[in-house]
Order: structure tokens, then C-alpha cells, then sequence
């Protein structure tokens, strides 16, 4: 009796502590954004932009001018994330929604990615505290017993093994997210079907030294080019050491962009040289280790699901 209310007594401490990090969490996120000011606003889109980088599609942004054109210079805020969709939609002189919070325009992704870190903490808390929860509930004797009649072990057992199930059913789709989107952008790169060559003319130039200068520098050109359909694109695209200090600014850099989305854009001439630079990137590492993962995930399943064939060819025989 005693020690089922110690286990008691620890279930409700850690609630009680992954409460109050969600309550925390929430509380800090909508003082971080100014969510409770935030009000519903329309802004008139004077520029279109993209950011892509060395492994992944890109990013797309829109700059605007909340003053609607009535004083003399447009809003200088930050460039505004938007999706793929309405980067495709979305023209120059079209209107788009947001929110506004003293004079600070974002759209719904900006607040989604921006505050990535939030959310995490917010859903990872929030699990914890409500898995605990149940756990308590579990504790009660009828609910113990109702589970116990749907699984041949104890009720907790069967609501951690659900749980368990739960969070790695999460863990796989993190995985297959971020794998499928290194694998596509790497297929259009080695395979550029209905792709078009052409030349992009390098504006700017851009470079971020890490302490570790061969490791993990970013180096960015901002390339301008006009697409088949007449479209000015402008694109802020990462680049490998090699291939910056081989181009200089106002010079034309050989691309390649893919025809349906002409913001996805990938450098011609990739040399041993470049990758070799690719590889020194822990982002690359990342996703060398994820493909590794899900190779490993579908191995494990393979031959479990071979094993259980063969076990059931051996009892019907």
C-alpha cells in the first residue's frame, strides 16, 4: 500500500513539473511574439525571393509594404516566409494576409517556424504531463482491471506499450520527413529531367566563417535570372567554398532550375572538389545518419516480418 502511494506521489510530482514547463513554455512564446496584440492585417507584396541551401528544396519568402505606398519608403521589415503554393500564386502588387504586432508584419508560417523550438517543448511537455496522467489513472484498481481484460498483461503495460507504439510510429515519420526531402532535392540534382539550363548573374556575395574554416562556413551567392515564361527570379542560394572563391560578383554562374518550380535552382559543374566540400558539413552528416536510420528501420522490419513468415510455415507444417 505504501509503495503503490509513493509510485502515486512520483506520478503527480512529475506532472506537476511537466505542467508547469508547458504552462511556462506557452506563457513565454506568447510574450516572445506579442501573440495577444496580434492583429489580423493585409500588406501589399513589393518583392519574391528564395533561400536554398546545399542538401534541401528551398524556402520561400515575400518582402511587403504594410504603408500600402502612402508614405515615401515601404515597410522595412523582415523578408516573410511563405509556402510553395503561394509563391507560385503570388505576384508582386498582390495583397496577402497576416498579422501585425507594433508595426512587425508575419504570416502563419513565420510564427510556425520561427518558433519551432517552442512548439516542441510545448507538444514534448505537454505528452509527458498527459502519458503521466494516464499513468496515475492506470493506478486506480477498476480502470487497471478494464485494461487487463484487453491485454493479457497488466493495464500499464498495455497503455506504455500504445504510448511506445505512439512515439515510434512520431520518430519514423521525423525520420522519413527529412530523408525523402534530402532524396528528392539529390535525385533532381544527379537526374535533371524537365530542367533548363541557363546563366544567373551573381548580385552579392556572402560568406560566414565558422572557427573551423573547411567545417560548417556558409557561403551564399544572390543570383538574379529571367525563367522561360519571362518570370525575374531571384534566388540567395549556398554554395560550396570552392565554387565562391572561383566566382566573383557581376559574373554568370552555369544553373540549372527545375521547370515546374523555377526558385528550385542547382549549380552546373559540381566538381570532386565541391564534394568533398558537401561532405565536411555536419547537415551532411545529419543526413547520411538519417538514411543510415531509415535503411536500419526497414531492415529491422524486413526480417522480423520474414521471421514471422517462416515461424507460421513452421507450424503449418
Amino acid at each position: 500500500m505504501l509503495k503503490k502511494a509513493g509510485e502515486i506521489l512520483g506520478y503527480l510530482g512529475l506532472i506537476l513539473l511537466f505542467v508547469v514547463g508547458t504552462v511556462a513554455l506557452i506563457t513565454d512564446y506568447i510574450d516572445d511574439y506579442n501573440l495577444l496584440n496580434a492583429e489580423k492585417e493585409e500588406a501589399t507584396i513589393v518583392g519574391k525571393t528564395a533561400e536554398k541551401g546545399l542538401f534541401l528544396s528551398p524556402a520561400y519568402y515575400v518582402k511587403v509594404d504594410l504603408n500600402g505606398g502612402k508614405e515615401e519608403a515601404p515597410f522595412k521589415g523582415y523578408l516573410n516566409r511563405i509556402s510553395k503554393k503561394q509563391m507560385k500564386n503570388l505576384q508582386v502588387g498582390d495583397k496577402i494576409n497576416g498579422f501585425s504586432t507594433d508595426k512587425d508584419f508575419s504570416t502563419i508560417r513565420d510564427f510556425l517556424f520561427d518558433s519551432i523550438f517552442y512548439l516542441l517543448g510545448i507538444t514534448v511537455f505537454g505528452l509527458l504531463a498527459l502519458a503521466l496522467v494516464f499513468a496515475v489513472i492506470l493506478e486506480i484498481e477498476v480502470v487497471d482491471r478494464f485494461f487487463t481484460r484487453l491485454d493479457e498483461t497488466r493495464g500499464a503495460k498495455f497503455l506504455w506499450k500504445i504510448i511506445g507504439r505512439c512515439c515510434t510510429v512520431l520518430a519514423i515519420a521525423v525520420v522519413l520527413y527529412f530523408s525523402t526531402r534530402y532524396l528528392s532535392n539529390l535525385l533532381h540534382k544527379i537526374v535533371p529531367i524537365a530542367q533548363t539550363k541557363t546563366e544567373a548573374l551573381i548580385t552579392e556575395k556572402h560568406a560566414d566563417i565558422s572557427y573551423k574554416e573547411y567545417q560548417d562556413s556558409a557561403y551564399e551567392f544572390t543570383l538574379e535570372f529571367t525563367s522561360q515564361t519571362g518570370e525575374k527570379i531571384r534566388v540567395v542560394k549556398a554554395v560550396t567554398r570552392h565554387t565562391y572563391n572561383k566566382y566573383e560578383i557581376y559574373e554568370k554562374l552555369p544553373i540549372s532550375y527545375r521547370n515546374s518550380d523555377p526558385y528550385d535552382l542547382f549549380v552546373q559543374g559540381t566538381s570532386e572538389i565541391d564534394l568533398l566540400n558537401m561532405m565536411t558539413y555536419t547537415e551532411w552528416m545529419l543526413y547520411a545518419m538519417l538514411l543510415l536510420i531509415l535503411f536500419g528501420i526497414g531492415f529491422f522490419y524486413f526480417r522480423k516480418g520474414k521471421s514471422k513468415h517462416n515461424e507460421k510455415q513452421i507450424i503449418e507444417s
